[in-house]
């Protein structure tokens, strides 16, 4: 488990009794009472909402009914629930008492194990099912005592009748309850560079969410610290959450946090954790429900919203088509007129002979390849290197998220499929206002939309005899920035069925300046990478999707090392888990992917502390769809 590197003081091993502290908003007043008190007769002694039984020594037994405070506080429980925006959720103040909570956690710190795990939607550290508790050999059961008897109380019938009657989560005429025997939760651990993207909850029969927090309680997180539980608003009409979190809860010693899984309402995420001396340690889980009924809500989950957006262009824009072929043939060379065009930005060693012979060769064998240098590094990629610093440097300065959100550039969305911010080219576009760096990247997004470039394209791809040519291209200029920017791996990032398939080239641009930088950007702890991902599967943990892939190096291109190509076979064993290609980002680098059907892609989160944005312009070239080998 990853530790604190202070250990937390030992708790009374008497276990305290009655209070309750109520759930709390920005600025807005508590609620408590302790055995009968009310809001307006304040507590005597601080102590937890929920009363527990004594703590019985080994071998002794005794009843451990809970104890809850009365109806009345109860009703004003209610009332905070329901007026909580942006859904209604509540944060229960000290719910259990200290002693036996940090009894608990020290067990968590000493004696549970957690994987790290890592998807395109997060980075977690996790134990397995607290249920397994149960299954555990002696020898190590007695060392989680205290724990096992927590997650009994979380599933009590008493907390789960308690927690229908707060929230109102169950259609009691209808036979609706909270199950006992469905124990659905783990401990979480949220080291620095921890997150977990928007979505919200849905999966089968979960009716409501909660996230007990750990951490230290002798050392209270702070909101610099990162790791708040962000809530989104909905956008009117269309039931897709906002592009930014409007609520965030910082997570509290010994605050529970409850909310009802909402289809298309409950949005929320983690935001990553930015402090390296302690986890952001909880435990998450869910009430599932038990109804006579069929759960209709499970269909609107946000995964089968996800589905149901499936329409939605990757780059939110129609193909192009050309209107004329390229080349007709496969001698169909290059004209002195395309060279010219292509030289304005292109590095010339791209244009030898050689070197475009030995990347068609490349390609034709693992249908990817990455073209560092692309672009002419003195005369274009290194000024505009120094533009892209320059507005990450003043971004740094700006406190809000939506700061960089301007005329010339706009936030894509929905944040349970993608955030990132693209360049509105036509604000750009003839604009004598236009600030250099926005007009170089317009200019350079529509030379890569160029018949020249796609006939280059074609030209050392093999795809004009291949796949009958390029027809038709679409692209955007996109600016993914630190703690904020990602694609998750959806459905509407595919080739629909029966399409032509797709060239995909990008053109990333990051601040890999020196060794430290460029290292950090390349083991992918920065987050920033492009992965493809076999969408039917491949039978393993989305979990390690990071396993078993191409080591970066390995499909790497250079001019020099095109045209001094020695045939190494690269190391293509996977994992078993989908993984295809994963890009690491490199400043100045093309990635060229053939992509068919069946094939997802996703731009991992950039971490906050990643030294700038990562900024991109990916381009889709549509093929005719003959392929000359699927026919022969």
């Amino acid at each position: 488990m990853p530790s604190p590197r202070k250990r937390p003081r030992k708790g009374n091993a008497e276990d305290e009794w009655a209070v309750a502290d109520s759930a709390v908003g920005d600025g807005e007043e508590e609620i408590a009472a302790v055995n009968g008190a009310t809001a307006d007769r304040p507590p005597t002694d601080p102590g937890s909402l929920i009363r527990l039984p004594p703590d019985h020594a080994a071998g002794k037994t005794g009843s451990d009914r809970l104890q809850f405070p009365d109806s009345e506080v109860l009703r004003s429980l209610q009332r905070r629930y329901r007026s909580m925006q942006p859904f209604p959720h509540l944060a229960l103040r000290r719910l259990f008492p200290d002693g036996f909570l940090r009894r608990a956690r020290d067990e968590i710190i000493q004696h549970c194990e957690a994987t790290h795990k890592e998807t395109d939607i997060y980075r977690v550290y996790q134990t397995g099912d607290l249920a397994n508790l149960d299954g555990l050999p002696p020898d190590e059961a007695r060392h989680l005592g205290t724990l096992a008897r927590l997650r009994r109380y979380l599933y009590s019938p008493e907390i789960r009748d308690w927690m229908e009657r707060l929230t109102g989560c169950c259609d009691v005429e209808a036979g609706e309850h909270l199950d006992g025997d469905t124990i659905d939760c783990s401990v979480n651990a949220y080291t620095r560079g921890c997150h977990l993207l928007c979505h919200d909850d849905v999966i089968g029969t979960r009716r409501l969410s909660y996230i007990l927090y750990l951490t230290d309680p002798d050392e209270p997180w702070q909101a610099e610290d990162g790791g708040a539980l962000q809530l989104y608003g909905t956008a009117a009409g269309d039931g897709q959450p906002e592009p930014y979190p409007c609520q965030s809860l910082c997570p509290e010693w010994n605050v529970m946090v409850v909310f009802r899984v909402l289809p298309g309402r409950s949005f929320h995420s983690v935001q990553e954790v930015l402090q390296e001396e302690r986890p952001r340690l909880s435990i998450s889980g869910w009430y599932h429900v038990v109804s006579a009924k069929t759960n209709a809500d499970a269909a609107s989950s946000s995964l089968a919203s996800l589905e149901g957006h499936s329409r939605l262009a990757p780059l939110d824009a129609p193909f192009v088509p050309l209107g004329r072929r390229l080349s007709d043939a496969a001698s169909s060379a290059l004209t002195a007129v395309e060279r010219d065009q292509l030289l304005q930005y292109l590095n010339p060693e791209y244009l030898r002979p050689a070197v475009m012979q030995a990347l068609r060769k490349r390609f034709a064998e693992e249908c990817s390849m990455q073209l560092h240098d692309f672009l002419n590094p003195a005369r274009v990629a290194g000024p505009l290197l120094e533009q892209l610093v320059g507005a990450d440097h003043r971004q740094a300065t700006e406190p809000s998220a939506t700061a960089s959100a301007t005329d010339a550039w706009h936030t894509v969305g929905p944040p349970h499929m993608r955030r990132y911010l693209q360049l509105n080219a036509a604000a750009v576009d003839g604009s004598p206002s236009a600030a250099p760096l926005e007009h170089t990247l317009a200019v350079l997004r529509a030379w890569m939309g160029s018949p020249a470039l796609m006939h280059y394209l074609e030209r050392i791809t093999g795809v004009d005899v291949t796949h009958g040519g390029l027809l038709a291209s679409r692209g955007a200029v996109r600016r993914f920035r630190p703690g904020l920017d990602y694609t998750l791996a959806t459905r509407h990032s595919m080739i629909s069925d029966g399409e032509p398939s797709v060239v995909d080239a990008t053109l990333c641009l990051v601040d890999d300046r020196g060794d430290e930088q460029h290292a950090a950007w390349q083991s992918q702890e920065l987050g920033g990478y492009e992965c493809y991902m076999d969408a039917g599967g491949g039978g393993g943990d989305p979990a390690v999707y990071r396993s078993g892939t191409k080591a970066p190096a390995e499909s790497k291109v250079s001019a020099a090392a095109a045209a001094d190509d020695d045939d190494d076979e690269s190391d293509d064993s996977e994992a078993g888990n989908g993984t295809l290609l994963v890009v690491a980002p490199a400043h100045n680098t093309l990635s060229i992917v053939l992509r068919d059907e069946q094939v997802m892609r996703f731009i991992k989160y950039v971490s906050a502390a990643a030294p700038g944005s990562r900024w991109d312009i990916a381009m889709e070239y549509q093929t005719s769809g003959h392929d000359s080998d699927r026919q022969s």
